[in-house]
């Protein structure tokens, strides 16, 4: 897996071109600006929630002098980082990542740029609108404003009372795009979900044999390590558990992001708890040490969020409808403090129960979950697509044909379908070879408006 270092910037590569005001290809300058820091914020995805994903850069004499971004729930927020490390690059004033100079003024006509609106409350930290008041700044680019109705707009309106030119929309449909997993959560108290299928060009995930290592090449599976090291958690069924054995760890031997070597927490959906004491992904949690993240048990976004903070844990979740007092229940929780089973709600749909999926999405939200990967089947997707729980979609389509197998999609309403004119609409936005596979990258529906 020697490609991964060419892996990771393809995830956001074609997110962070895109221009606004320019003309067709061309960037402005603020634009390409602000896409250094919708870049330097990606690099971070999957180890800040609950809080954004935020990238901030003070500019001096049409120069970056800093480029910083928000690195983990807890620490520093950009634009101080940003501030703090122009500060210590101009004069030299003492400065760490996680305490840079908070003091001192910066040049006449300096300029800040901001992926999101800044902070005007008090947190685990400080408003930011207080120290870019205090470090003299008089123009600031912001992409988008806050998300969360109780403070959009009020970071805005402190700078401009103090005097400060404050420009919003700078590359905000990027920035809307990197926003989406925090966005959606704030508004919705449920995480951003993207699938991950991967299919033959006639649409079967295995053969009728059952097989399906592998549908497609090496690159593409890369790709998809890629797409877990970003996520806050990947949710799998107890189906593929139970048919695949899997381990859903990320193995990247080379990354270009700063969290090295990072496993997302992985989530079960597990009706009935039947997940095996011996199977590979219990025994990977049972075997290792206690840990409990950095910033397990902490709440709050950067800009207001407000789930349970433990996306930085490493855990496994099993939810299932089986009470506490159920003897596997009792089992799989006492075999390790990394492993946690959580009682939802069911339901029975076409005379089979299953997790109610509304409750399960509020609860892995509620666990500190923002942006979380479908790595399943095609029973729990194809639910989960039905009932709108799902964002986007990554098809990876191998150029393979096999007339028979597993669909990658089953229909909800059997044993009929869905009529045309009822049918989910989705917009392409992406498109990519990897290998000898495509990807095609899918917005199931927009959740989302510009906050602009």
């Amino acid at each position: 897996m020697g490609s991964s270092m060419a892996v990771l910037p393809q995830l956001f590569n074609h997110i962070s071109t895109a221009g606004t005001a320019g003309t067709a290809g061309t960037l402005l300058r603020e634009e390409r600006i602000m896409a250094q820091c919708i870049a330097e914020a990606y690099k971070y995805r999957g180890t800040v929630s609950p809080n954004p994903c935020v990238g901030a850069a003070v500019v001096v004499e049409g120069d970056i002098v800093a480029l910083e971004a928000h690195q983990r729930c807890g620490s520093l927020h950009a634009e101080r980082l940003a501030i703090g490390s122009a500060l210590t690059r101009l004069y030299g004033m003492p400065s760490t990542s996680e305490t840079p100079s908070n003091t001192g003024t910066l040049p006449v006509g300096s300029e800040l740029f901001i992926t999101l609106e800044p902070c005007s409350t008090h947190g685990r930290t400080p408003p930011c609108t207080d120290i870019i008041i205090s470090s003299g700044v008089k123009r600031v680019y912001v992409a988008i404003l806050d998300p969360n109705p109780r403070h959009s707009g009020g970071g805005i309106d402190i700078l401009r009372n103090h005097g400060i030119h404050v420009s919003v929309g700078v590359m905000a449909e990027s920035a809307t795009t990197l926003l989406a997993p925090f966005a959606k959560g704030i508004t919705t108290q449920t995480p951003y979900i993207f699938a991950k299928i991967a299919q033959t060009l006639d649409g079967y995930t295995t053969d009728s044999f059952g097989t399906s290592k592998w549908i497609t090449g090496l690159p593409a599976r890369e790709h998809v390590h890629a797409l877990r090291h970003g996520a806050d958690a990947i949710l799998t069924g107890i189906g593929s558990i139970l048919a695949d054995d899997s381990i859903l760890d990320t193995r990247l031997h080379t990354t270009t992001t700063p969290a090295q070597h990072r496993n997302p927490s992985v989530i079960i959906a597990d009706t009935h708890c039947r997940t095996p004491l011996s199977s590979k992904i219990v025994q990977r949690y049972a075997s290792q040490l206690t840990n409990g993240g950095e910033n397990g048990g902490e709440n709050a976004g950067e800009n207001g969020g407000e789930n349970g903070g433990k996306a930085n844990a490493d855990m496994l979740y099993i939810l299932t409808g089986e009470p506490q007092h159920a003897p596997q229940v009792q089992k799989l929780n006492n075999l390790s403090s990394r492993i946690s089973v959580i009682t939802v709600a069911t339901e029975t749909v076409n005379n089979t129960p299953r997790l109610n999926l509304l409750h399960m999405v509020q609860t892995i939200y509620k666990l500190g979950f923002n942006n979380v990967m479908l790595e399943a089947g095609s029973t729990l997707t194809s639910a989960m697509l039905h009932e709108n729980h799902i964002d986007a979609i990554h098809m990876f389509i191998a150029p393979k044909l096999i007339f028979g197998g597993t669909n990658a999609l089953q229909t909800p309403q059997p044993p009929q379908g869905i009529k045309l004119n009822n049918a989910t609409t989705l917009q392409l936005k992406h498109s990519q070879q990897i290998g000898e596979d495509a990807l095609l990258e899918f917005n199931v529906f927009r959740v989302l408006k510009f906050y602009v």
